[in-house]
């Protein structure tokens, strides 16, 4: 898993603090993540699992217009 964040979350190294401050909270109190996106990141089936933010991009955007 180390390998991954390496290649495709974080590729500073070392990690900057206010990201490893967020990964120690995360592993200090997975519950959130793990309802969110599942127990890791490569597999989710969690409720992000179906999440799409396409609808309301959308609407942001047709008001910016």
């Amino acid at each position: 898993m180390d390998l991954f964040y390496a290649r495709h979350v974080c590729r500073v190294d070392p990690l900057p603090e206010y990201v490893q401050c967020t990964f120690d909270a995360i592993y200090r109190n997975p519950e959130v993540f793990h309802m969110m996106n599942g127990p890791g990141e490569l597999h989710a089936i969690g409720t992000l699992k179906t999440w799409d933010i396409i609808p309301a991009w959308v609407k942001f955007v047709s008001r910016r217009s």
